[in-house]
């Protein structure tokens, strides 16, 4: 079928409507008022489409509000808290004279601002713990009488935790424990 220009199909269309009037008058009657009715666009299908098209874009952009509302409260919650406190542990060792029997008494110091407790756990105490005496906060000590050179030694911290600090004289591991070596 060939395309027709707007204006061609006017008169077309005028001109059927015209002959049609001359031949069948009673079907025309109320025709203008039957095409505007066809025409006329009902409430249903203006108002509801976009009635529903406004509330859900209303609701994805509340969501997205939602969105970037949590997020920039997560990031700034990060940039806002404090970091945690660093935990200083160290531990060293102070040895006096070796006596005739190869006995010497060595002073323990720990220091663990986040301990509850410090035991000595050593070769010297055939691995029984010992507690350390805390004499300032995050400050413990304890003197203890080693025979020999060659020693292990560990602390057990809380009770649980079996660790070695730094300041370790040299570290040797034993059945995945490490440990430290005194050598007086």
């Amino acid at each position: 079928m060939q395309s027709m220009h707007e204006d061609v199909l006017d008169r077309f269309i005028s001109a059927t409507l015209k002959d049609e009037a001359q031949v069948h008058p009673d079907r025309l009657v109320h025709m203008e008022a039957k095409v505007l009715d066809a025409l006329k666009p009902t409430a249903r299908t203006i108002t509801r489409p976009t009635m529903s098209f406004r509330w859900g874009l209303a609701t994805a952009g509340a969501l997205a509000c939602l969105l970037v509302g949590v997020a920039l409260g997560v990031v700034i919650n990060q940039m806002m808290r404090k970091p945690e406190a660093v935990r200083v542990a160290v531990a060293s060792h102070k040895c006096g004279p070796v006596y005739d029997n190869s006995v010497s008494q060595c002073e323990f110091f720990v220091f663990d601002d986040k301990a509850e407790s410090i035991q000595l756990v050593a070769s010297f105490t055939g691995w029984a713990p010992m507690a350390l005496t805390k004499t300032q906060p995050g400050v413990w000590t304890g003197t203890f009488s080693v025979q020999g050179s060659g020693q292990r030694y560990a602390f057990l911290i809380d009770g649980q935790n079996w660790q070695i600090y730094k300041g370790c004289p040299k570290a040797f591991e034993f059945m995945g424990r490490q440990e430290c070596v005194l050598n007086l």
